[in-house]
């Protein structure tokens, strides 16, 4: 049965310089930009979980966003360090905490901008109609 409930691998990071083309002419990166990398990070952490699991492998899918809080802005030239780690499992589904945090590279400052609460599910990668 894809994933079987079971202990949680540890908290990941993802991390990238934001460009211009991420970002409206202000400066300001776009909300999209954000959602994607903290959807991103949650499928990693999810799969990676799903298939630590005795059973068949899968791939996991979000299934809701039960929260989504923008703190802050972020701007051009900052880094986006994502971080995902796993709060709930059952053999069904995951939740997932990701939190959003920038860097100025220039002078070291770092602020949470955004907050999430995911869930997802597996999908088995042998049979694509089996949740």
């Amino acid at each position: 049965e894809p994933g079987a409930a079971g202990p949680s691998p540890a908290a990941i990071q993802v991390s990238r310089i934001m460009r211009p083309d991420d970002a409206n002419i202000a400066g300001n990166v776009h909300g999209g930009t954000i959602l994607k990398m903290i959807e991103e990070a949650g499928a990693i952490i999810s799969t990676r979980h799903c298939n630590s699991q005795a059973g068949e492998p899968c791939v996991a899918a979000l299934a809701r966003v039960e929260r989504t809080d923008f703190l802050s802005p972020m701007c051009i030239g900052e880094v986006a360090n994502v971080s995902a780690e796993i709060t709930y499992t059952s053999r069904h589904s995951v939740e997932v905490q990701v939190n959003v945090m920038s860097e100025n590279i220039l002078t070291g400052a770092k602020k949470v901008t955004n907050k999430a609460t995911l869930w997802y599910v597996p999908l088995s990668l042998k049979n694509v109609n089996k949740v």
